[in-house]
């Protein structure tokens, strides 16, 4: 019987249960990672959703600072110069101002210029023509401008003692640069020397792409695996402030992932063959003794049929053949009256019945139960003796051995061994009728001795090697198919081995038997 056909037969092999639940194992793995990745995924979006409000916050708080530090600094600026101007106005009102007292005026007060502007259109200033390259008016109670160009704070009053106005011209060069360290490019520039952001710009007027205005925090994964980064689009008031933060955090996070994930799946995967590839073998072994112990069963089987067989035939068959055989030789040696054909016609017929009864003894000795009665034997000197007995080189035969060492001492029955190297050296010199040969390797290890018989001439089949061990079959024409088997029988009772094969073009019989302690009963 076939070991695969015998596995089909059965129900699902382990090797493949565990095949499928190593599979199942992994898809599961393979779930669960792929819910981490999503899972590490969300947690690190929420920590930069959490971080862009931050930013969202810090960046309106200091966009609320510059401008409240502008609103106040304009404050201060507008009542400093409003106090000198209705101060110039009221010392105007006693004594007018000349040019070179408002000169000297602008300097210990700090301004850049003051010019008092008369009812009559007539002016009076501290710098030469310096209000014809500066806005102001006078039509208003009180105006104030900044000329960003110049970096000066114009401001302009109406007298209140007289009927002219005032202008009056401070440098804002200090106050630009107060403004530009609490400012938003000050905020912009500590914002990008923060710890993980690559870039960050105010982008354009919130709108989104649908036009709707940007309401929340938008924040998206970009780049390459390698150099991932992350960008936000955050709201504050009317802008959207554009942050380009590094993501090698992330990064980070799911190389950890993935190495885990393939670290996990070799294991899974190499366990799973392993495991499989050793269930495979160990069932295989499994099936392989169990059809073994069918086949020795079926042989077992076979061997009482013969027995019984055999029992009925030497009952049934076998007198009569004697009584047979003895009235043909009686009627051989007292029929005087009988010529030459009918005498040699009686002879081939006692011929043919020792033949029948030879069959018979044959069949009877194959059924019977093999004792050897072990002994020790010197194996190579029991070899010689079968050669010398059917001496094959007289049939054009060579015979050659080859010992690994001599003397070969090993425990058997000599007969029984004897008569298993006699069927082998017969069946090799009746395959080579025209001549051939015969090689006899004998193999001496500790535990055990190899014999191998190698000879050439008639060839059995590929398909008919495996079946020559088995009762009855033969590829020869008077052969009863029961020589081979009956020595694989005295083998296997010595706790041996024995088999055919084709090999090199020659037919080889090994036989392999332990040299102590193999007996069988």
């Amino acid at each position: 019987m076939d070991i695969d056909n015998f596995l089909t037969d059965r129900s699902i092999p382990l090797w493949k249960a565990n095949i499928i639940v190593f599979s199942c194992l992994f898809i599961m793995v393979l779930v669960l990672f792929f819910l981490q990745v999503e899972q590490t995924r969300r947690a690190f979006l929420q920590d930069q959703m959490a971080h862009a409000q931050i930013l969202s916050n810090v960046f309106k708080l200091h966009v609320r600072n510059a401008v409240e530090s502008q609103k106040i600094t304009d404050q201060i600026v507008k009542t400093h110069l409003r106090n000198i101007a209705s101060f110039i106005d009221y010392l105007d009102s006693f004594e007018p101002f000349s040019p070179q007292e408002l000169e000297l005026f602008a300097r210990r007060t700090g301004l850049y210029g003051i010019a008092i502007i008369r009812p009559n259109g007539k002016i009076v200033t501290s710098v030469r023509e310096w209000l014809e390259k500066f806005p102001y008016t006078c039509n208003s109670k009180e105006s104030f401008s900044r000329d960003h160009d110049a970096h000066l704070l114009i401001l302009s009053k109406k007298g209140r003692y007289s009927e002219g106005c005032i202008v009056c011209a401070l440098p804002s060069t200090d106050f630009e640069r107060l403004q530009a360290q609490i400012g938003l490019s000050s905020v912009m520039k500590a914002l990008r020397d923060v710890k993980g952001v690559i870039s960050i710009e105010i982008d354009r007027v919130g709108a989104s792409v649908n036009g709707t205005g940007l309401q929340s925090p938008e924040i998206e994964i970009q780049g390459k695996t390698n150099s991932p980064y992350v960008t936000m689009s955050i709201p504050v008031e009317n802008k959207v402030l554009k942050v380009i933060l590094d993501a090698s955090r992330y990064r980070d996070s799911m190389n950890r992932l993935w190495r885990n994930f393939f670290l996990i799946s070799l294991f899974i995967l190499l366990g799973g063959a392993i495991l499989s590839y050793w269930l495979y073998k160990k069932q295989r072994q499994e099936m392989r003794r169990a059809v073994l112990i069918e086949k020795a069963m079926s042989r077992q089987r076979e061997d009482a049929m013969i027995g019984r067989a055999a029992a009925t035939i030497a009952h049934e068959v076998r007198n009569p053949l004697n009584a047979v055989h003895m009235g043909l030789q009686r009627l051989l040696l007292e029929s005087d009256s009988l010529d030459e054909s009918e005498k040699r016609l009686l002879k081939l017929s006692l011929t043919s019945i020792r033949q029948a009864n030879s069959i018979i003894s044959n069949l009877l000795e194959f059924s019977r139960p093999i004792s050897p009665k072990v002994k020790d034997v010197i194996l190579d000197k029991l070899l010689e003796e079968v050669i010398y007995v059917l001496g094959p080189e007289q049939r054009g035969i060579e015979v050659k051995f080859t010992y690994n060492r001599r003397p070969v001492k090993i425990s058997i029955d000599p007969e029984l061994m004897r008569q298993v190297f006699l069927n082998l050296v017969k069946n090799a010199i009746e395959a080579q009728s025209n001549g051939g040969y015969l090689d006899i390797i004998v193999e001496d290890m500790p535990q055990r001795v190899i014999i191998r018989m190698r000879n050439g001439g008639i060839m059995p089949k590929e398909n008919q090697v495996e079946r020559l061990l088995e009762p009855y079959f033969t590829t020869k024409i008077k052969g009863t198919g029961i020589g081979l088997p009956y020595s694989k029988r005295i083998v296997s009772a010595h706790g041996g081995q024995m088999d055919v094969q084709l090999k090199d073009g020659a037919f080889e019989v090994e036989i392999t038997i332990p040299k102590v302690g193999g007996i069988q009963s």
